[in-house]
This record gives structure tokens, C-alpha cells and sequence, in this order.
């Protein structure tokens, strides 16, 4: 039988993987001792042992009690991963709203936005063209899929990230550590939404788009702005988790989890009994998971 690994059960052995690399390695080692596991895992022609199957079964299981239930795209897609990939990050508003404008039926909308204010980088035009995509989650997660699901008019405005080109798809985005590469010339200079639609924030000049810009620079701040420090980023998470706005309570509860890779931070969400149940029981079986495979937890 053909050996196979659901994305979402990459996600999380790339979360325990990244914990391998030897004392005082750098980012690099640590990212590709994470890769490194995981190609071994997908690439090997034996079947699942059962002790596999049934750890990547529990990993299914403990996802569906996060935000999001895990779904890797969005998981990837969150603020704070936004934040460490942007380009640029903007306000606009809308000033045309095109149907069925793209070449690629995934995306039936396109918008123009007015540029009114960089908030991160430069972008020298006055307006850019986006496309958006039709989510759809499939059956059991029609709510999933209507909480990106929405319409646009004119005269909208929201917080945009943008990437040069296009944006590819990086796991190790995941890390802490990690970090922008220099842009490929293959990918193009044209601004493009970053992960699609979630990387489009709606804005309505009251509470929401205070919480949202104050989200954003945070993120900024800790990720592109200022030297990288987990413990200042973790008390950004927390805090952002009581934010009164969903979905920048969600992105930081699925930050958080993201941070998992990172032994220190699953101690101290363990130490934590006010942190969301479904995030502590995922920190559990991420350290049992460790201790099982004979993990380093520096």
C-alpha cells in the first residue's frame, strides 16, 4: 500500500521535527533538521507503522480542537506569518470590483484598490489589482468556509499584505527563526495578496480597525522591525488572544501553536493554566512526542 502523509499531519510532525537540531544550532540547521525528518517520513517506501498511524491519527484529532482545526493553509496564512513574508503592507480602498476578471476560476473576483497609506515598505503606485479566492473547505466546515466568504463594494477599505511576485509555499515559515530569503527574479516585481483572501483585513474606521492596526504593528514590530525576541512575541500572543476581534484572536491562538516548535514556549503553555485547553493538550502530546523519540529539548 502507497505510503502517505496528510498536510496537516506534515504540519505537526515539522512542529515535534524542528526540536532535533543539536545544541546552538543556527536557523539554518534547525530548519533543515525539521525538512529533513519529514522527507525521510514521506519518502520512505515501507508502509506506516502502527505506532505511526496512530500518532499522526492523535495529531488529526488534537487539530480539530484548534482554531481553524488546523487547516495548514490558514495556518501558514495567520498574521504572524503574514507579517514575516510581506512585502509591503497597506491600506486601500476599494474603487472597482471586478467578476469573473481572472483567467483562473479559483479566484472569480479582482479588485482595484486606491493605495491610502503604507504602513509597511513602499509600494511607488497608486493603486494595485488583487485577486480574490473562492474558499471552500468541503463538507463538515461550511462555517469554516463562511467566515472567509464575503462580498466587496466600492468605496471599502482594508489592510492589505503584499508580496513581490508571488509567494511561495514555505513550511518553515513556521519556525521563529525564520527568515525572509532575497527575491527571486523568477517570481516577478508585481504586488500580489499574500495567501489569497487572508491577506485582506476589512476595515471600519471604529473598534475593528483600531484592533487590527494595533494587531498588525505589533507583528511588525516583533518580527521585521525590532531584533527578534521569543519572550516579547509571546506576550504579544497572549495579549492578542483577549483581543474582542475573532479573527485576531484565532491567528494568535494558531501563532502560538505555531510556536510549539520551540521547547521553552510549550513549558510555559503548560505552566499557563489560562491558556486555551485545546492549545495546552496539543503542547502535551507535542512534548510526549519528543520524549518518545529521544528529542532534544534545549
Amino acid at each position: 500500500m502507497r505510503k502517505t502523509l496528510s498536510i496537516v499531519s506534515f504540519m505537526s510532525v515539522f512542529v515535534v521535527s524542528s526540536v532535533v537540531a543539536e545544541e546552538n544550532a543556527s536557523p539554518e540547521e534547525e530548519r533543515k533538521a525539521a525538512l529533513r525528518r519529514v522527507h525521510e517520513m514521506m519518502r520512505s517506501p515501507t508502509p506506516f507503522t502502527i505506532d505511526q498511524r496512530q500518532e499522526l491519527q492523535e495529531w488529526g484529532k488534537l487539530e480539530q480542537k484548534l482554531p481553524y482545526r488546523g487547516k495548514p493553509y490558514i495556518r501558514m496564512g495567520t498574521l504572524g506569518q503574514q507579517a514575516k513574508l510581506c512585502d509591503w503592507v497597506i491600506i486601500g480602498r476599494v474603487s472597482h470590483v471586478e467578476r469573473g476578471g481572472s483567467l483562473f476560476k479559483d479566484y472569480p473576483i479582482t479588485l482595484t484598490l486606491d493605495i491610502e497609506t503604507n504602513l509597511f515598505g513602499k509600494l511607488e503606485q497608486d493603486s494595485v489589482k488583487i485577486n480574490l479566492m473562492k474558499w471552500d473547505f468541503g463538507a463538515g466546515n461550511e462555517d469554516l468556509t463562511a467566515r472567509f466568504m464575503r462580498s466587496y463594494h466600492a468605496g471599502e477599505r482594508f489592510l492589505v499584505f503584499l508580496v513581490r511576485g508571488r509567494a511561495p509555499v514555505l513550511f518553515d515559515i513556521l519556525l521563529f527563526s525564520f527568515e525572509k530569503s532575497a527575491h527571486r527574479k523568477e517570481f516577478g516585481d508585481q504586488p500580489v495578496l499574500l495567501y489569497d483572501s487572508l491577506g485582506l483585513f476589512g476595515l471600519d474606521s471604529g473598534e475593528v480597525e483600531r484592533e487590527v492596526l494595533l494587531a498588525t504593528d505589533g507583528y511588525l514590530t516583533c518580527l521585521r522591525k525590532e531584533k527578534r525576541d521569543l519572550e516579547n512575541y509571546y506576550r504579544l500572543l497572549r495579549r492578542l488572544e483577549r483581543s474582542p476581534v475573532e479573527r485576531i484572536r484565532d491567528d494568535a491562538k494558531t501563532d502560538l501553536v505555531n510556536l510549539l516548535s520551540t521547547p521553552v514556549i510549550v513549558e510555559k503553555v503548560l505552566a499557563d493554566e489560562t491558556v486555551d485547553e485545546g492549545i495546552r493538550d496539543y503542547a502535551r502530546f507535542v512534548l510526549e512526542t519528543q520524549k518518545k523519540k529521544g528529542m532534544t529539548t534545549h
